[in-house]
Parts: structure tokens; sequence; C-alpha cells
């Protein structure tokens, strides 16, 4: 089920226990090739990009003047930043020690700064577990961006893999849930399985009217931790 996928994702953090030291980053010799990368867009169906700062278009290197009027118009908005695989609600954690922004000269060169080098925006359980193993296998170090931010920086790094579960959606109440591995005899109780892709908005207005509560963060663009 879709519901398992934060499970899965917990993986992740064995992503780094690898026979290297160090997890494998861009560009150093252990980076997978373009054909290795080739086959991972094919798995996803095509759910493989080449994440950049979002004020990428508006720099010489990418320049794009309608992507960078698009980009200008929504800068500030939260819920586009959260869409975007290179962009964060807190521009710190794009750009490092570089600065890729959009009131910077046209001319001046964008970084890449602490976007992932690839983002793999996955669309269901099977993609979740496609883009795990690739970065198992190549000993990626590897980042999660969720629907919202991680004002720790965690969900972005310099030269790293990055897996994007903006797309995950689905909220379903159980009325019988039990806790695995609860003792004999626990009561069922009410609750309720959100995809890592969804918003807490989502669910306040899900819970609305059903006679069931849900306790969360006060800002509605936030999302679910992975």
């Amino acid at each position: 089920m879709i519901y398992l996928v934060v499970q899965t994702l917990v993986a992740l953090s064995l992503v780094a226990a690898s026979q290297r030291n160090e997890p494998c980053t861009y560009p150093n010799a252990c980076w997978p090739s373009d054909r290795a990368w080739s086959l991972l867009n094919r798995t996803l169906q095509g759910g493989l990009v080449r994440a950049r700062p979002p004020a990428a278009p508006c720099h010489a290197n990418f320049l794009n003047d309608t992507a960078c009027n698009a980009v200008k118009e929504n800068w500030s908005l939260s819920f586009w930043r959260g869409d975007q695989p290179g962009a964060y609600i807190d521009t710190a954690w794009e750009n490092g020690d570089s600065y890729c922004n959009i009131d910077n000269d046209s001319a001046v060169p964008c970084d890449q700064g602490l976007v992932p080098i690839y983002m793999a925006q996955v669309k269901n359980t099977a993609d979740v577990q496609a883009a795990v193993s690739f970065a198992r296998d190549h000993s990626l170090s590897t980042r999660v961006k969720g629907a919202s931010h991680d004002f720790l920086g965690r969900s972005s790094g310099n030269g790293t893999f990055g897996i994007q579960t903006i797309k995950l959606k689905g909220i379903e109440f159980d009325d019988s849930f039990k806790p695995k591995g609860s003792p004999p005899g626990t009561a069922s109780q009410t609750a309720v399985h959100i995809a890592a892709g969804e918003h807490w908005y989502c669910t306040y207005g899900t819970t609305q009217g059903t006679q069931r509560n849900s306790t969360h963060h006060r800002c509605q663009q936030s999302g679910q931790r992975t």
C-alpha cells in the first residue's frame, strides 16, 4: 500500500552503511554513469529529473526568459516551492555557499549549490523501492524532499541524490487500528494513514465534519515527516 511508503523511506537511513567509509557524491569517480541514470529514469517512467536551483532560468548558463518570469511570479509562494525539485522554503538550503537568486545579475552563472544533482519524483511504492535500491546499490548520499520543508536542511546536500515524495497522495481512515506487535487485548482505535506527499491542510479538510480530531502543525503548508 502507498501508506507504507513512509516506512519504506526509513530504509534511506541505512543507505550510507556501505562498504565505503563515506557515501558517494558527485563528481567523484563512484558517481553512477549516464547509462545507469537513464535506466533508473526508465524504471521510474520518466520520473527522474536533473534538479537545479529554482532561479537557474534567470542566469546566463540556463537562461530562459519565459521560465524566469514564471519563477519570479511564484518565488515567494510556499506551495510552489514545495512542488519544485530544487526549491526550498529557506533558500539557504538551496544555495549553501553559492548564490543563485532572482535578484542576481543574469550574467552571473548559477551554481548547483546544495540542490541534489538528480531528483527521483516518486509516484508509488514501486518507485520508492526502485529509488532506494538504486541509492543503496551505488552507495549514494541521499536526501528526501517531502511536501514541505526541513528547516534543519536534511532534504538537500552538495552532490547528493534526492527522492521527492510530493506525488505520493492519499488520506485514509482506519477505525479499527491496532499498532503492530501490540499485546493481546489491546483495544482498537481510530487512526489516519497519510501518504508522504500530503500537506496538513488536506488533513484538515478531510477530518472536518467526521467527528474526528487531528493534532498537527499549525502551518497548513507543512507536509509529512518521511
